[in-house]
């Protein structure tokens, strides 16, 4: 069983002020690489490794879309905006939409280019292999949060297929992103790999599994609260452990299990209310206000690239539950 650290939000602080000075960093380096990278795939078609290895002729062939330089540009891109939204929306107290969109946006084209390739390693070899990380459940949860309901439904639905695969390669290790996906299997009703059922370590984590979709939400709210609780402590590297849910990367300072719940909920037309704890501080309060935005004319073009060379969403979607 899991014991919270009756000082986890001081350490939690503490991480959060690391995150932000290490993403900061990765921002002034990286940013402007990674776009330079879309673009030049944009222009070109080809984003090849400084040492390409000869890939074996297999059917399908490869494609040039499937680029480790290509996923890496996307998933960068992706992190450094979801880390805009959470550094900018803490300090002006009003929840930068476009900033989480725009992360959205380039994790939901990464997903799908991560699917489309487990599904041709196993036409390819004839076995499944551990490509997807369970990380990629918090990108999908995102879309949640921000009201795209369709959108990230479809990635979970397909993800869930190839979960149930074993194409995830430390799902066990990773318990919040583990109850992120029970809460959205249960949701969608897709079913959960062998490995991820059961009890969870965290007892509040079981409750809100089972009262997920209470009328009164008075019920749940400890539970929500204790939840933040083991967010906090996910964020928070142990010594000697390995594996924590939340790094050096997104979701440090979102709340991404309570405004989970609470976009599910709104899914199923049942209200939401205060949860008292101090990383659902304003703006992480509520579900953020849903805003038109334009699609990103760069990951617009890098998909309409890859359309054009052959990449269709629709090959992974082929044998997925609907």
């Amino acid at each position: 069983m899991v014991t919270i650290p009756e000082n986890i939000e001081q350490k939690w602080r503490r991480g959060w002020r690391i995150t932000k000075s290490d993403m900061e960093k990765l921002h002034r380096a990286e940013l402007d690489k990674s776009i330079g990278e879309l673009r030049e795939y944009i222009e070109t078609g080809k984003l090849v490794l400084p040492v390409a290895r000869e890939r074996p002729q297999v059917e399908p062939p490869f494609e040039d879309w499937e680029s480790v330089r290509l996923c890496g540009a996307l998933a960068t891109l992706g992190e450094i905006r979801c880390f805009e939204a959470e550094r900018n929306s803490e300090e002006n107290e009003s929840f930068n939409f476009l900033a989480a969109f725009r992360a959205f946006e380039a994790f939901e084209l990464l997903t799908s280019l991560d699917l489309v390739q487990c599904k041709r390693y196993s036409q390819r070899f004839g076995r499944e292999d551990r490509m997807m990380t369970a990380k990629t459940v918090g990108k999908i949860a995102l879309g949640a949060i921000l009201g795209q309901t369709q959108r990230s439904a479809a990635l979970f639905r397909i993800y869930a297929t190839y979960a149930q695969r074993g194409c995830v390669f430390d799902q066990d290790y990773l318990p919040a992103y583990r109850f992120q996906f029970r809460l959205m299997a249960q949701h969608y009703d897709t079913g959960v790999p062998d490995i991820l059922n059961g009890e969870m370590e965290f007892g509040p984590l079981n409750q809100l599994l089972a009262n997920l979709y209470s009328e009164n939400f008075d019920e749940i709210v400890d539970d929500l609260s204790q939840v933040c609780d083991f967010h906090m402590y996910r964020s928070v590297g142990k010594r000697g452990e390995e594996f924590i849910d939340y790094d050096l990367g997104p979701f440090v300072r979102l709340p991404v299990e309570a405004l989970l719940v609470f976009a599910l909920r709104k899914d199923r037309g049942l209200d939401n209310g205060r949860v008292d704890h101090c990383m659902m501080s304003a703006p992480f309060d509520q579900l953020p206000p849903t805003t038109d935005v334009e699609p990103d004319p760069l990951i617009s073009a890098v998909r309409q690239r890859m359309e054009a060379d052959g990449f269709d969403w629709r090959e992974a979607c082929s044998d997925c539950r609907s």
